[in-house]
């Protein structure tokens, strides 16, 4: 065979072979993303059950527990605001969550553990 086929043929399975190398690299990021998203979605739905149980007359009431060396407090509420307040997040989808909930509380002054029951049953 001439040089300059086995050139080309080297030449085009060596780019075959980084094609698939890029294909492989674009299927492991998009299977990250996704886990990425249903994790956000899992966060923020979770957050909304924590809170759907508070609602209606026969809410459930919570016992949230501060953490901390000054302040080790205790309190039980049903008040889906204080509720939220409360949690430390690190979850976005959570947090655009809470914020939603927050700015209920801040225009209206109610409806706070409606509006994050609500958002989680759309996502």
């Amino acid at each position: 065979m001439p040089s300059f086929i086995t050139s080309v043929l080297m030449r085009a399975s060596f780019f075959c072979f980084l094609l698939s190398n890029k294909l492989h690299i674009s299927v492991m990021m998009t299977l990250q993303g996704e886990n990425a998203r249903l994790s956000s979605f899992i966060g923020a739905i979770a957050i909304a059950d924590l809170v759907k149980t508070t609602l209606g007359p026969k809410g459930m009431d919570k016992i949230l527990q501060r953490i901390s060396e000054h302040d080790q407090s205790v309190s039980v509420t049903n008040d889906g605001a204080t509720i939220l307040k409360s949690i430390n997040l690190d979850n976005a989808a959570a947090k655009v969550l809470v914020d939603i909930a927050r700015v209920q509380d801040d225009e209206v002054g109610d409806g706070t553990t409606s509006v994050a029951v609500l958002c989680g049953e759309l996502l």
